[in-house]
């Protein structure tokens, strides 16, 4: 799986652009994290990381079960026994998940989801949300998992 993950994340990366070292982490178990090009050391905490910015990042941002954080985010918390997925209250970062019977995946790109579940599936219940208003509609997801 890091190979994976570490092809994964070199693959975000355009030409024109030096990028930080990929940080991939697990807890072997089956939880993995991986970040690209992470703007700042102090945004990954174990299996736990932030996209964006926090107002106190030196709160535990990464405890499962905190209250949400004041900032502009996307929030990865990865513990023991759970996994905590927030945004801002005004989206401003994406998160896309997808779930199977083997896998959960949560991410800023949707490229991890098919690349991941190693498959696409189109919703066709939201193609016509997407034609009309370029949005998924109110529940559903580009992928049907």
């Amino acid at each position: 799986m890091r190979r994976r993950m570490h092809a994964f994340l070199g693959s975000l990366c355009p030409d024109n652009l030096k990028p930080a070292q990929p940080s991939i982490a697990t807890d072997l178990k089956g939880l993995w994290l991986g970040v690209f090009n992470s703007a700042e050391e102090r945004s990954i905490h174990e299996c736990s990381a932030y996209a964006g910015w926090l107002a106190q990042p030196k709160s535990r941002w990464w405890t499962i079960g905190e209250p949400a954080p004041s900032g502009s985010y996307a929030v990865f918390r990865g513990g023991r026994s759970a996994v905590e997925v927030l945004a801002d209250h005004a989206g401003s970062r994406t998160i896309w998940t997808a779930m199977t019977d083997k896998i959960f995946i949560a991410s800023t790109t949707q490229r991890a989801i098919p690349y991941f579940l190693r498959s696409f599936e189109p919703n066709p219940e939201v193609q016509a949300w997407m034609l009309s208003s370029g949005t998924l509609g109110p529940k559903g997801g580009w992928d049907r998992r």
